[in-house]
């Protein structure tokens, strides 16, 4: 596996619950000058959804993808209504990873939906600290950093402004499908509570 030095000893560190010091498209952009054409379709394939994308056999990517797939199973698994079947959001599983189970106990546990989201995600953030072992400079760390630049973004747009007008607009469609006059003109006023 080829190196890169320089493109990953210029990269800063990322930490969970931090803003991402760059956006993936600056990352993408530093690497598309530095890789060749083969490593940066591999490094564009990675995601933090388990698709079907070619990636390299034993690649961290696909170990990644291996390991989301675990985790995407055990929460339907836990997300189905008692005697409900998970079957049809069950995907084939290449692997076994013990450490998923105690940790999706424990975000489940969390009653705020947007704290059990972020659990989940420290727990992939881990997963990706683990893989990482060993990959410093190759393209294997390189396909990490995309993926933990996409779970630090995963928290930055939560705007106010933007949530409002996302709300006007589902409030609007709601309003046009069910045969309702207009939504209201006026945006909704921010809660003072």
């Amino acid at each position: 596996m080829r190196s890169y030095y320089y493109l990953s000893a210029s990269l800063p560190i990322l930490a969970f619950g931090t803003a991402p010091p760059l956006s993936e498209t600056e990352f993408l952009a530093r690497c598309r000058e530095q890789l060749t054409d083969d490593d940066f379709r591999v490094l564009q394939a990675c995601s933090l959804l388990p698709d079907d994308a070619e990636l390299p056999s034993g690649s961290a990517a696909a170990r990644f993808r291996s390991w989301e797939t675990c985790l995407r199973n055990l929460l339907a698994g836990k997300r189905t209504v008692p005697g409900g079947e998970a079957g049809s959001y069950w995907r084939h599983e290449d692997d076994f990873f013990s450490e998923i189970a105690p940790g999706v106990q424990e975000a489940l546990a969390v009653g705020n939906v947007l704290e059990r989201e972020k659990a989940l995600d420290q727990l992939r953030f881990r997963a990706l600290d683990w893989l990482e072992a060993g990959h410093l400079f190759d393209l294997d760390h390189l396909c990490i950093y995309k993926l933990k630049l996409a779970l630090l973004a995963k928290y930055q747009p939560f705007d106010p402004e933007r949530g409002a007008a996302n709300l006007d607009a589902i409030i609007a469609e709601v309003a046009r499908r069910s045969g309702r006059a207009e939504a209201p003109e006026q945006p909704m006023q921010e809660n003072t509570i």
